[in-house]
């Protein structure tokens, strides 16, 4: 915490909640992935995937700090990307040390078909669910995920 700040209080079980919707996002995801690409990408690949889907055109060193890995191991992960023709790498017009990474179009294809498998998962899971939650959920969820954007 830092210097000064003061803790925030947060409602009762709400940690622990986000945490088992977490590890329930990690499996749902998990078992998209192996759905829609099977053996295909590794869970630090499809992070990737998301990373670039989100911010477009992205250096490779952003890349690694949003994937959290090295740099050594980004460029590994770009490579066997781009060997599946998922990106497209090419150097930075304004700093030629740096390399740029891109979704081709058949990135954005298996990004946007996990993406649809871990919803009809999500949608299945809630089943009858669904119509028992409270109407403004969907701003609170918005809310908790725009605190966490960071990371996404």
């Amino acid at each position: 915490m830092a210097a000064g700040a003061h803790p925030v209080e947060l409602p009762e079980g709400l940690l622990d909640a986000l945490e088992q919707l977490m590890f329930a996002a990690i499996g749902l995801t998990t078992i998209a992935l192996e759905q829609a690409a099977p053996g295909d990408l590794t869970f630090q690949q499809w992070r990737a995937l998301v990373v670039l889907g989100r911010a477009g055109d992205t250096r490779v060193s952003d890349v690694a700090a949003r994937v959290g890995v090295s740099l050594p191991s980004a460029s590994r992960l770009i490579a066997r990307l781009m060997e599946r023709g998922y990106v497209d790498s090419a150097r930075d017009d304004h700093d030629r040390r740096e390399t740029n990474v891109t979704l081709t179009r058949r990135g954005a294809q298996v990004r946007r078909a996990v993406i649809s498998r871990r919803r009809q998962l999500m949608m299945s899971a809630l089943g009858a669910e669904a119509g028992t939650l409270a109407p403004g959920l969907g701003r609170d969820l918005e809310k908790l995920a725009g605190a966490f954007d960071e990371y996404a």
